[in-house]
């Protein structure tokens, strides 16, 4: 398992550097540095569909482009649009935030992302490439988990498809309270899909900043989720903890950032 990070980068989500650290695990818990960078990416992985990778990037004040490649390292981005949103910058949710995407049984690609509404609520919609033509995608649902939680706030979707073909998304999820730290926040819940992402159940509350016993947790950040060789899922979440090297009494100061997991099973 190998794991790219940057600390404190304003573009992160859609452009990591290419000197961005790599880290890599055997167990899923311990990690190092990885040595020798050849043939590997820090960009997350696109989708292979009949020996070609396929991935979807948002270019600001453009749109999403796809994008594709041999070797899963190097992309080329259609000068095309494939799904027509606009920001003026990478960091502008407002129209397009995170995005998550998976195949589908019939070779279609569906694309999750999550956007910011004209009531001010976070929701997550649902576009879709068929087949036929991978480079346009098509809205299909917006706002997908609209009711779900008490809360509209379904902010950093990302998805597993299982073994099995269940796919789980996860969302971390904010209470109507301020934002950290001035109260602390960040619940991590998830949702399954037995039909690729068309509709999606909701399975519960997986953990939240309370459940941290080590660490004095006052927030949880981009979730991510993978299944383990094991069959058990783990989720790999930043959490924001007091820096008791460098203290402030500035509330928005005196804060680091920090990789935390949880592990389980889905009942």
């Amino acid at each position: 398992m190998i794991l790219a990070y940057e600390d404190r980068a304003t573009e992160l989500m859609f452009a990591p550097s290419e000197g961005s650290p790599l880290i890599v695990s055997y167990d899923g818990l311990e990690f190092e540095e990885v040595e020798d960078r050849t043939g590997l990416s820090t960009h997350p992985q696109g989708v292979l569909i009949d020996g070609i990778y396929h991935k979807y990037i948002f270019f600001p004040s453009e749109g999403v482009k796809h994008a594709v490649s041999g070797d899963n390292l190097d992309y080329i981005a259609s000068d095309e649009i494939a799904l027509e949103v606009y920001a003026e910058d990478a960091s502008d949710a407002r129209e397009f935030g995170v995005s998550t995407f998976f195949a589908d049984d019939e070779g279609g690609i569906v694309l999750l992302f999550n956007s910011t509404d004209e009531n001010n609520e976070i929701v997550v919609s649902r576009a879709y490439a068929s087949p036929d033509d991978l480079s346009v995608l098509e809205v299909t649902d917006r706002d997908i988990l609209d009711g779900t939680l008490e809360n509209e706030h379904y902010a950093d979707p990302h998805v597993v498809v299982m073994d099995d073909g269940t796919v789980v998304l996860i969302v971390m999820y904010q209470d109507s309270g301020a934002a950290p730290p001035h109260e602390r926040q960040g619940y991590i819940h998830a949702y399954t899909s037995d039909n690729y992402g068309e509709t999606f159940t909701y399975a519960g509350e997986l953990f939240s900043f309370e459940d941290f016993e080590e660490f004095d947790v006052y927030s949880l950040n981009d979730p991510k989720i993978v299944q383990m060789w094991d069959g058990s899922l783990r989720v790999y979440v930043a959490a924001m903890v007091p820096d008791s090297e460098n203290p402030s009494d500035d509330p928005r100061l005196g804060f680091k950032w920090i990789l935390v997991s949880a592990t389980g099973e889905l009942e």
